[in-house]
């Protein structure tokens, strides 16, 4: 005698399964998440490259010459990618002594207060003031510690005068590019420039007050 013959069940186990490969199959690339460090090295949409400063909540702070080189180019609103090439920022101020980028809605970034080439954990800001010692953390020159000799310096360089500087007193030579300025894990300031002996730096804490910014603990 012949078996009946009909639909074939499925399990549920089954149907799950397929349902849950089809939504793959149909999903788009997901958007890489991006880590912040202190010195994480990022990429902006007119193909320059520079780096993170101390991490900040909602906002990356980048050195003065993170802006677009081509002569004209508008800075404001330039695109900050992350890991996978998404725009994860886009920059709203632009001055002499650095730059920031704000972050735009629905961007995947993880912000870790830990100096990418040391493993320094950063705890919080400070003011240094004449006569504290402090530390440069260079990708160049490793560790390098020193007075602050004077504050609110004016320094003229090609690119323009900066005001609100502090003078650190390290012998070494660059390059300096935005190397972050540390008392023990407490955030002081990044370096701008030097010669000889003496270091420039912008202070942090001022920087945070006058922007309305919180460091990312």
């Amino acid at each position: 005698m012949e078996p009946l013959r009909g639909a074939r069940l499925r399990s549920p186990t089954r149907s799950a399964l397929l349902t849950a490969v089809l939504l793959l199959l149909m999903a788009g690339p997901a958007d890489a998440a991006t880590t912040l460090r202190t010195g994480t090295v990022v990429r902006l949409g007119s193909n320059e490259q520079c780096a993170n400063g101390f991490n900040v909540e909602g906002h990356l702070l980048l050195p003065p010459d993170c802006v677009p080189r081509a002569a004209g180019v508008n800075p404001l609103g330039v695109a900050v990618l992350g890991a996978g090439g998404e725009t994860i920022a886009r920059i709203t101020g632009v001055s002499r002594a650095f730059v920031l980028a704000t972050q735009v809605p629905g961007a995947t970034v993880t912000r870790e207060p830990v100096v990418e080439h040391t493993g320094t954990r950063i705890t919080g800001a400070v003011a240094a003031g004449v006569g504290k010692r402090v530390c440069v953390l260079s990708r160049a020159n490793g560790v390098l510690c020193g007075p602050v000799v004077a504050l609110n310096r004016t320094v003229n360089w090609a690119e323009g005068t900066v005001t609100g500087l502090s003078e650190l007193r390290v012998c070494a030579s660059g390059p300096w590019g935005w190397d972050p300025v540390v008392d023990g894990t407490l955030a002081v300031g990044h370096v701008l420039g030097g010669a000889g002996c003496s270091l420039y730096f912008l202070p942090i804490t001022p920087l945070l007050s006058a922007g309305g910014l919180r460091l990312a603990l």
